[in-house]
């Protein structure tokens, strides 16, 4: 799935972190919208290969992801996976 521009913005903000239920989706959410289709494991199994960049630790149970990382990531994918 390609996002546009104008769809990245829908997550904003454009600084910030964002945290695992974010980009995968909130089960619970009614309409829960992942920006990066895949479950739990192969977003872990990303990190651990280097596919996926690695997360920051913002304290001792959070763990999270810098927005503009997750940004330039899925535009160095050419906006898809």
């Amino acid at each position: 799935m390609a996002y546009s521009s104008d769809q990245l913005q829908k997550y904003e903000p454009a600084i910030g972190f964002f945290r695992e239920r974010q980009l995968l989706g909130d089960p619970d959410s009614p309409t829960p919208n992942p920006m990066i289709p895949v479950d739990h494991s192969t977003l872990w199994r990303w990190v651990k290969s280097g596919h996926f960049p690695p997360p920051v630790k913002l304290g001792p149970n959070t763990t999270a992801w810098p927005v503009q990382v997750v940004y330039d990531w899925i535009k160095s994918k050419g906006g898809g996976l």
